[in-house]
């Protein structure tokens, strides 16, 4: 099925850490599929079928999703799991089981995504 995807990302630019081949072979591809990019922006809110981000700037924007994957940074953050675990479904992958890499992560969300 057609989805829109946006990718909220904290830091300036998506994949700041891959190596450069990498990094331009997945924001090629990203863009080749109309994913949409929202940097410098942080999801301060997660209700029921949307999200409150928060840019460097303090301005606020909320996204409405069917399917929400939260990536959250380089630190084991199980916390935020427990936190809205009770209001959608949701699945935890990359650091929020252990701190490991973009690529354990983006494995572990296609697993998520190909059973949703």
């Amino acid at each position: 099925a057609d989805r829109e995807i946006t990718v909220v990302e904290m830091l300036e630019e998506v994949a700041s850490d891959m190596e450069l081949f990498t990094k331009m072979t997945l924001t090629g591809y990203l863009s080749e599929k109309g994913v949409n990019t929202l940097t410098g922006s942080t999801v301060t809110k997660v209700m029921d079928n949307r999200i409150l981000c928060v840019d460097m700037e303090g301005n606020q924007k909320e996204l409405a999703f069917d399917n929400l994957i939260l990536a959250s940074g380089l630190k084991s953050r199980d916390g935020i799991y427990d936190k809205i675990e009770k209001e959608i479904e949701t699945h935890v992958i990359g650091d929020g089981l252990n701190v490991s890499n973009i690529f354990n992560a983006v494995h572990d969300g296609f697993n998520i995504a190909m059973d949703i």
